[in-house]
């Protein structure tokens, strides 16, 4: 956005952000995949798709402990507390200094959690719902 930009070039760090726009889904994956961590600060979620589809994609991501977050990411994630910066500051110098081991520990985890959602048990799942109000009224 323009704000973005203007915070951006306020701080200095045009050289040290990529603009990307829209990408295509494995170039995404790469991205997610690739980072040291993908930071998701947020105050409120409905659900949280974007931290489960970095969670998937294999990369490490640090997210705020509010909302849905914590029961979308489970254990896979560094949480931060959205509302204290030196908080979010702190699990991004945890998110750089992970070992190798622990990278693929917190992946690991990653992978059993994104198991437990996926777009056919939602499709199913709301289908069963719909059937039982159905029979309800």
């Amino acid at each position: 956005t323009a704000e973005e930009s203007q915070l951006i070039n306020k701080f200095g760090i045009e050289d040290n952000v990529a603009k990307s726009g829209w990408l295509k889904p494995d170039s995404l994956t790469a991205l997610y995949r690739s980072a040291v961590c993908t930071v998701y600060p947020s105050f409120y979620e409905g659900f949280g798709l974007p931290v489960l589809e970095a969670i998937k994609a294999g990369g490490i991501v640090a997210v705020s402990d509010s909302s849905s977050l914590p029961e979308v990411a489970g254990d896979a994630v560094i949480y931060f507390n959205p509302d204290d910066i030196p908080s979010i500051a702190r699990a991004l110098d945890r998110a750089a200094e992970l070992s190798p081991i622990e990278r693929d520990n917190i992946m690991s985890k990653g992978r059993q959690q994104a198991e437990k959602f996926s777009w056919d048990k939602t499709v199913t799942e709301t289908r069963n719902l719909y059937e039982r109000l159905l029979k309800a009224s």
